[in-house]
């Protein structure tokens, strides 16, 4: 897998595959979850702000939860096949592309806008809200936020058993292809809302593409997710979550 890492040169030292540290994608399961797209703004200078905020994620994650040790807090952030380049001046990650689209009609998986995921994970709400007013603030003009849930995750014995299950296991050579997967219960009573925001990931967008087709399309074709005759997907979205350094390194 290509490795988005700018090459070093000089009396420098490239680093190994053992000393690329990931983000916290697999940090464990917490009370309390927010997740936010946005859309990169035009310009050079929203480009540059994002580079910014991307060298000092880590520390501001560390600013806001330090008052709180035991809340957990993480973030996680990736970013579309849209901007990479633009953002990075590197190729585009092998995998990345811009969101597939399944079914047809009332039942569709849809590509939405969205350059930027922010998954941000904590066992308060207060310090996911917190960093969420931080990293607005800090992005300003450079972004627009064109999606945002935040609600109270449910654990895995408090969740129903879903009939789509034997429609999103996928085997390959009699062994169960794993991803990591969530699911965030989120309601507006007042508008008559209530679904599930799910965010999967994966060292390869492959699977998860399988999952959906089967889901919307059918396996096979026509034997779709009963599920979909009660629900509809209203957004959808591809990104690249790059590993730590590369975020320090982003802001040179």
């Amino acid at each position: 897998m290509r490795r988005p890492f700018p090459a070093k040169r000089g009396d420098e030292t490239c680093m190994t595959i053992d000393q690329i540290e990931p983000q916290a994608v697999d940090s464990p399961i917490t009370r309390s979850a927010l997740f936010m797209v946005a859309t990169l703004g035009p310009g050079e200078h929203c480009a540059v702000r994002v580079r910014e905020v991307c060298g000092d994620l880590a520390g501001l994650v560390r600013s806001v939860g330090k008052r709180v040790p035991s809340g957990n807090l993480s973030c996680v952030i990736g970013f579309g096949a849209a901007v990479w380049e633009r953002l990075f001046g590197t190729p585009q990650p092998i995998g990345l592309h811009p969101f597939r689209e399944f079914g047809s009609g009332a039942r569709k998986a849809l590509a939405t806008p969205g350059d930027i995921l922010l998954h941000i994970r904590a066992e308060h709400m207060d310090l996911c809200f917190e960093l969420a007013a931080l990293l607005v603030k800090r992005l300003g003009d450079a972004v627009a936020v064109v999606d945002e849930l935040a609600d109270i995750e449910l654990d895995a014995a408090s969740k129903p058993s879903c009939s789509h299950s034997s429609l999103t296991t996928l085997e390959e050579g009699g062994q169960e292809i794993k991803i990591l997967r969530d699911n965030m219960p989120f309601g507006r009573p007042g508008a008559g809302e209530f679904g599930t925001y799910f965010i999967g990931y994966a060292r390869s967008p492959a699977p998860i593409e399988q999952m959906l087709e089967n889901m919307f399309v059918g396996k096979p074709p026509g034997n779709y997710d009963r599920l979909l005759d009660y629900s509809r997907a209203v957004t959808g979205g591809l990104y690249f979550v790059p590993p730590v350094d590369f975020l320090e390194q982003a802001a040179e």
